[in-house]
C-alpha cells in the first residue's frame, strides 16, 4: 500500500483512502493476534507472562521427529 500510495499519479484523496485501509488492516491484525489460539496458547500475542515461544508437533511415530513452530508477537506491528 505504501508503494502504491507514493505513486505520483494518485491524488491526496487516494492517499487518504490508502491510509484508512492500512489502519483497518492493522486493527484486523491486532484482532487476529488477540483471538488466534491453539490449545489455549495465543499464537500471535506473546505479551502474556509465561507465554509459549514455540509449539512442537510430532510429525511421525518417532519421538524425535518434530516440527517446531516459533511464535512471535504480532501485536503492535504498526
Amino acid at each position: 500500500l505504501a508503494v502504491q500510495s507514493s505513486n505520483g499519479s494518485f491524488s491526496d484523496e487516494d492517499r487518504k483512502q490508502y491510509t484508512a485501509e492500512f489502519g483497518s488492516l492493522i486493527k484486523e491484525l491486532d484482532h487476529v493476534a488477540d483471538t488466534t489460539n491453539y490449545n489455549n496458547i495465543k499464537l500471535l500475542d506473546q505479551t502474556a507472562t509465561g507465554a509459549a515461544t514455540q509449539v512442537s508437533i510430532q510429525a511421525s511415530d518417532k519421538a524425535n521427529d518434530l516440527i517446531n513452530i516459533d511464535l512471535f508477537n504480532a501485536k503492535g506491528l504498526s
